[in-house]
């Protein structure tokens, strides 16, 4: 009662959106609060961690579940540190602490895990994926690969690993064989090329180092790989894409195989890695023993996390607003989203606060030359507003630099001739502000079909 107290005080005085204050609290108060209220769930914990699509593969696990007939305990908010994940399971709570839910599902911040395993003791754990992200939090990404294994070895659970990535696939090596499932994409045609990794993370092998001769790329180190000295290969998969559709803005089909058993299926957004958080979310509903049949249509038809591909009409406009954090998911954004409307105008926020990482030299391996000689108007704001737009002064793109982000937003309404489609394109903190205020400015939230 303390806790909920102090998270609706937080809110109504402005100093936050109070989803982590009830958490830090109620651990001062208790420090087995986590391990007592997770045990009260029948169906166990699921956690879903990796650089990009944590938010979204939740998201879409929690949909499959609920169409299953499941009570979802989560952390819709993103809240995705130790304390988020106890305010998302205190929230739950009645004022007597009794939990009211089947199973929980929250994803969890890469570093976090193995803060976590040991209090929630899950039942599965999904990694997706690993990119250099936050290098002043996070360090490189043979250390977040640590971090995360030294969570995974502490408990008995079941592992969903993503085989394409050679680094996520390489955890599987140190853990019981037994107990390790893998996803990946088979079906590569249209998806990527038939290519080294020009901007590959981790694509060297994690026993000898060689680099990995690659048959076939998706996007930066994921894909088809072996090692030439035969030491590491992508694994054998449980889960797989084996067709994939014609892309559309309302998201793309594709089939999947699970355990030799084709399930027709589609994402709700466009894009490779879109593709990858479905068949994961799909994977994962299945090893806790969920129909995939039951859990496609709920996949398919679940619109896109807060800031994640949503769309918005404001003042006439249909803006997309898009989170961007590192230069892998910001490549894809672009690529998928941004580069094939080049009239349109664009927004691009960069903002350094702790939540987004204090350094910004990550746009400089960000492949902003593919909006070079754009004739639709971009602007550039935030904190960094001024590295952003000598970024993209050196990628040949024009922009105008106006700050603060409030302004920003009214200069990208009223840019003429008044466009129909606008794109925004934000670091986290960025995202949240700019939802707000256009939600504070009357925007609908649209719902893609």
């Amino acid at each position: 009662m303390a806790a909920r107290a102090a998270g609706r005080l937080s809110r109504m005085l402005g100093r936050g959106d109070g989803h982590a204050l009830p958490g830090r609290i109620v651990e001062r108060l208790d420090p087995q609060a986590m391990s007592g209220l997770a045990r009260q769930l029948p169906g166990g914990v699921v956690l879903v961690t990796g650089t990009n699509g944590k938010t979204t593969t939740t998201r879409l696990i929690v949909a499959g579940l609920t169409a299953a007939g499941e009570q979802v305990v989560t952390n819709r908010t993103g809240s995705n540190m130790r304390q988020g994940i106890l305010a998302a399971l205190l929230a739950a709570c009645d004022r007597h602490g009794r939990l009211h839910g089947t199973i929980g599902v929250f994803e969890v911040d890469e570093a976090t895990v193995r803060q976590v395993t040991g209090a929630l003791s899950p039942r599965l754990v999904v990694v997706l994926n690993l990119f250099r992200d936050q290098l002043d939090r996070h360090a490189e990404l043979e250390l977040v690969a640590e971090r995360i294994l030294e969570g995974l070895r502490g408990v008995d659970t079941r592992v969903l690993l993503n085989a394409d990535d050679p680094l996520v696939a390489s955890l599987g090596r140190h853990l019981d064989p037994a107990r390790v499932d893998f996803f990946g994409i088979e079906e590569t045609a249209g998806l990527g090329s038939a290519q080294k990794p020009s901007d590959g993370e981790s694509d060297r092998c994690p026993r000898c180092g060689r680099p990995l001769l690659y048959s076939y790329v998706l996007f930066s180190q994921l894909g088809h790989y072996t090692c030439p000295s035969g030491d590491f290969r992508r694994p054998e998969v449980t889960a797989c894409v084996t067709r994939t559709g014609t892309a559309s803005a309302g998201g793309q089909p594709f089939v999947m195989r699970m355990d030799g058993k084709p399930q027709a299926a589609r994402t709700s957004s466009p894009g490779t890695y879109s593709i990858y958080n479905a068949v994961a979310a799909l994977a994962a509903c299945s090893l806790l023993g969920t129909d995939p049949a039951v859990a496609a249509p709920a996949v398919a038809s679940c619109g896109p996390a807060f800031g994640r591909s949503e769309e918005f009409e404001l003042d006439g406009m249909r803006i997309r607003l898009l989170l961007v954090k590192n230069p892998t998911g910001s490549a894809q954004v672009i690529s998928t989203f941004v580069a094939d409307d080049p009239t349109a105008p664009l927004l691009i926020a960069l903002n350094d606060a702790a939540a987004d990482g204090r350094d910004v030299s990550w746009i400089w391996d960000c492949p902003l030359e593919l909006l070079g000689g754009r004739p639709g108007p971009v602007i550039a704001t935030g904190t960094r507003a001024g590295d952003l737009a000598l970024r993209l002064k050196y990628a040949d793109v024009d922009a105008s630099v106006v700050v603060p982000l409030k302004r920003a937003l009214a200069e990208l309404l009223t840019v003429e001739p008044q466009a129909k489609t606008g794109y925004v394109l934000a670091t986290y903190t960025a995202m949240l502000a700019l939802r707000r205020e256009m939600l504070h400015r009357g925007a609908d939230v649209q719902v893609a079909a």
